[in-house]
């Protein structure tokens, strides 16, 4: 081997090695175990403020345009009653959710089921905490566990002619990001406030119990208008 073919050698087998541990060092950066077990270590998370739902990834796949609770229930291919969370799994700009139905009040499904809804809101974990932080689309909150909600939700959309696989057939959407999930029962301090942009949001404990976020008022009183109607119809199910 000449010296040329040598030093050829040597720089490939060195390229090729940095590539390794550059691979290596990257893939270890981020924290890879996506289960969710409870909330308590996301509590210092960093926190994103909402923006408003007016980008093509919030008009293609979410309505906002929900003005009556026959707006909602006519929307909807699925309104059910839960409490129960079975897992949460961290995926690419949302949260699998897998939820236990207690009641079902419009669609095919039967108390026990077991249903996956993609939640628009998600944490990224990293290795290096620093960068940790919670991100959610216009305004949705995560599902608290152990708190009772009626959900407004709505197939995932295919083309014509896809087959459905046994998961996506139960996998659903919120019909909307703001107006689809209500909480039912009062034991889990949830709130429905604006906040307050003069105040310092910093990590995600701080808004974890508010049903939705938004520094708007008009957003926060339609979405309580909703609610009102909400409960006053199936509150008593």
């Amino acid at each position: 081997m000449n010296k040329g073919t040598k030093i050829l050698v040597f720089i490939t087998v060195t390229l090729i090695g940095f590539s390794f541990v550059f691979g290596f060092m990257t893939r270890n950066s981020l924290d890879l175990n996506n289960k969710i077990l409870d909330f308590d270590e996301f509590r210092h998370f960093y926190f994103e403020n909402p923006s408003s739902p007016t980008s093509e990834f919030d008009t293609t796949y979410f309505n906002e345009d929900i003005q009556t609770i026959e707006d909602l229930e006519s929307k909807a291919d699925l309104i059910v009653i839960v409490t129960n969370v079975k897992e949460r799994e961290l995926v690419k700009q949302a949260t699998k959710t897998t939820l236990e139905i207690d009641e079902v009040l419009k669609g095919d499904l039967k108390s026990g089921d077991e249903i996956i809804l993609y939640e628009p809101a998600y944490f990224i974990k990293w290795i290096d905490d620093h960068k940790n932080g919670y991100f959610n689309s216009s305004g949705y909150q995560l599902i608290q566990d152990g708190s009772k909600y009626i959900l407004f939700l709505s197939h995932l959309k295919a083309p014509n002619g896809y087959h459905w696989s046994a998961e996506e057939k139960r996998s659903f959407l919120p019909v909307s990001q703001l107006y689809s999930k209500y909480p039912l029962n009062d034991d889990m301090n949830l709130e429905a406030r604006l906040m307050d942009m003069d105040q310092l949001w910093e990590t995600w404990g701080q808004v974890q119990y508010f049903e939705v976020l938004t520094d708007d008022d008009e957003i926060l009183n339609h979405y309580i208008s909703l609610k009102n109607q909400v409960l006053a119809k199936y509150s008593e199910s």
